[in-house]
């Protein structure tokens, strides 16, 4: 029981609405009790919501078998794209280890480069991998972030 509240003509009240007569005394008693008015209120509410009219009728068979199949297609449809997203995190996991990878090697080779290039060639070189790290960085916090949230997505639906 959510309303802990009760008033002993509240009995009274409902049987008056429930009969459709018409007291007086109860509906100023009503006007006067927070319970028996909420009561009244929702009485009230619930006899409109009855004389409503029904204009639904049964729906068209077609249009049913269409609407069936529709949701067996997006249904398949799903169901295929399933291990696509299952494999989502493997493929950019295995993209971010091979750049970080190869930038790692390309990190390695820039002290031979350098000796055998000028200068400004080496820091160009050094610029551009650094810049690159950063950017791999970024990339894979965002893609992360997509995975998480394209998770909590689901679970919601």
């Amino acid at each position: 029981m959510w309303n802990q509240q009760s008033c002993e003509r509240e009995p009274e009240l409902r049987r008056m609405v429930r009969l459709g007569g018409d007291d007086p005394a109860l509906r100023e008693h009503a006007a006067q009790c927070a319970v028996c008015g909420e009561t009244l209120a929702v009485a009230a509410w619930m006899q409109k919501l009855a004389a409503l009219p029904l204009e639904r009728g049964l729906s068209d068979p077609a249009f049913l078998w269409w609407k069936g199949e529709l949701l067996r297609r997006w249904d398949a449809q799903r169901r295929m794209a399933a291990p696509v997203e299952r494999a989502e995190p493997i493929q950019v996991a295995i993209g971010l280890a091979g750049t970080l990878a190869l930038l790692v090697w390309l990190w390695r080779q820039l002290p031979p480069l350098a000796n055998t290039t000028s200068g400004s060639w080496a820091d160009t070189l050094a610029l551009t991998t650094t810049v690159s790290l950063g950017l791999l960085v970024v990339i894979g916090v965002i893609s992360v972030r997509d995975l998480i949230f394209k998770t909590d997505r689901k679970e919601r639906t």
